[in-house]
């Protein structure tokens, strides 16, 4: 009975430090559709090497049934759990000076240590007798129902009521107590009192640390080499994921950027707000607009104010999102404005749930192409799936990030488009820039009873006039801040490849060391 919750509890404690481990490498790589397979590689690589280990031990020593075998049992079990502890916030001391991966070296041992676990705890209690196999199956069996229990437990709830220091904390108090437990029931030996009270006293230690071990945790998987001492100033963490944001209102959703807090026409450097002010160029009055990919809310601020807009509809997978807008002053109103409705789900669900909704401007400012599961929201198919919820003459924008990928599977979808920026404007019917309705509407527009633009200052003015003499177009490919019509995108696209569902070409594209156009 001792073996099985044993090894029930050691598979809880393994697998959700492997939650813990993946949130960390994925915030350090900006949730690179590689970082899940290198992690498991590195965890199953030591989970090999740690029951080769137990192997050689096992074969050497018949310890069945010597209950004096449990100490060495519990501090292999401490050292293990002290291990799993600093692997996060050594790897984030790694990536202040190395790629991340390198540290897959100290997930690989922490994995091969938990790992022995289950060999060594079977060895100790199983004899060598004819129902050794059915014994091995119950623990076993005990193992994966711990396992997943970490799984769900860890991923779904504790993700939602602790942060990750508290995690960490929490399972190395878990970790640290079992061998503590096991140390004292090992013998009458009186070293086991020794053994259990500096295990104890470990635990204790690590906990009271905790807060020091952790600080600067995101920030150096984030600024990496970058790094010197710098902080979030808020950070949200939840089972969707980590948010957080710089006392200049710098947005980094999952170790990206995400976006900059702030509607300023006159100065988009860092965000490129002008992007939705546009839209009056294309559409006259968008009464009903779905926007996917709420984030911090800049957007969806400047959306819901154009002309005609009666409702906004908005859909973000990451409900952590709403507690930063709430702390924004300049955008914090979307959460009480009445033409605002915000629904937690997933985009492409929430649109395949809704087939009944039409929209005359759907606006999709999401993540970056190369991120994992970024095709959900990229495809061929999804794009055709929104292009099936528009109204005759809608208009739809979406921000490519600058992928050559994305702008040719939206003009595949589309029969009429152009590019914005870095992102693609397209519809089923033309499109025309009407640049004395986007000065009507600038001129006028009011966010919150501040105008966007005075006539009457010479900057707006310059201003205004930069971003109606947006509609001449361009040629120049490289121009960042320009509209290119697809007259001239269609040849510089030709070589490139349509997104689908199946060959995830925009996060996989990246991977590949062979010329694939």
């Amino acid at each position: 009975m001792i073996a099985l919750f044993v090894v029930t509890l050691t598979g809880f404690v393994a697998l959700s430090y492997e939650i813990l481990w993946y949130r960390a490498c994925s915030f350090a790589s900006g949730g690179s559709p590689v970082t899940f397979g290198v992690l498991l590689f590195a965890y199953l690589i030591g989970i090999a090497w740690g029951a080769r280990r137990a192997g050689r031990r096992c074969r050497d020593e018949d310890a069945s049934g010597d209950s004096r075998q449990l100490l060495r049992l519990a501090v292999y079990i401490a050292l293990a759990n002290l291990c799993s502890f600093l692997v996060a916030p050594l790897l984030g001391v790694v990536c202040t000076f190395a790629p991340w991966p390198l540290a897959m070296v100290l997930v690989g041992i922490s994995a091969g240590l938990l790992g022995a676990v289950l060999p060594l705890v079977s060895h100790f209690a199983i004899p060598a007798d004819d129902r050794a196999g059915a014994r091995l199956s119950y623990l076993y069996l005990g193992n994966i129902v711990g396992s997943a229990a970490g799984s769900l437990l860890t991923g779904f709830v504790l993700m939602d009521g602790l942060g990750f220091a508290g995690i960490s904390s929490l399972l190395l108090a878990v970790g640290m107590l079992l061998a503590a437990a096991l140390a004292v029931a090992s013998s009458s030996d009186v070293r086991r009192f020794a053994v259990a009270g500096s295990i104890v006293a470990v635990a204790a230690i690590g906990i009271v640390l905790r807060d020091p071990v952790h600080v600067g945790l995101y920030e150096r998987l984030k600024f990496k080499s970058s790094y010197d001492g710098q902080r979030f100033v808020h950070v949200v963490e939840n089972r969707h994921g980590v948010i957080a944001v710089t006392d200049d209102g710098l947005v980094v959703g999952g170790g990206v950027f995400d976006g900059v807090v702030s509607l300023d026409l006159m100065d988009e450097s860092r965000n490129w707000i002008a992007r939705p002010y546009v839209l009056p160029a294309f559409h006259a009055a968008p009464k009903e607009v779905l926007l996917i990919g709420l984030s911090a809310g800049p957007w969806a601020q400047v959306v819901v104010n154009l002309p005609g807009v009666e409702r906004l509809t908005c859909i973000e997978i990451n409900p952590g999102y709403l507690e930063i807008i709430k702390r924004h002053d300049v955008v914090s109103s979307l959460l009480t404005n009445p033409k605002v409705k915000i629904e937690v789900d997933d985009g492409r669900r929430w649109i395949n749930r809704h087939p009944e909704r039409k929209f005359d401007l759907i606006v999709q400012n999401t993540t970056w192409y190369w991120r994992g599961h970024s095709t959900h929201i990229l495809s061929r198919e999804y794009l055709e799936m929104c292009k099936s919820r528009m109204n005759p003459n809608g208009v739809m924008i979406l921000n490519a990030t600058g992928s050559p990928d994305v702008q040719k599977t939206c003009l595949d979808v589309f029969d009429h488009g152009l590019r914005l920026y870095n992102t693609m404007v397209v519809g089923p019917d033309p499109l025309s820039f009407d640049g004395d309705r986007l000065r009507q509407a600038l001129t006028t527009m009011r966010i919150d009873g501040r105008r966007v633009l005075d006539p009457s200052i010479p900057a707006h003015q310059t201003r205004l006039e930069e971003l109606v003499a947006l509609g001449a177009g361009t040629t120049d490919l490289d121009r960042d801040r320009a509209i290119v019509y697809r007259d001239v995108l269609d040849p510089y696209l030709r070589g490139w490849k349509v997104i689908t569902d199946d060959n995830m070409q925009g996060e996989w594209r990246a991977l590949r060391w062979w010329p694939d156009k």
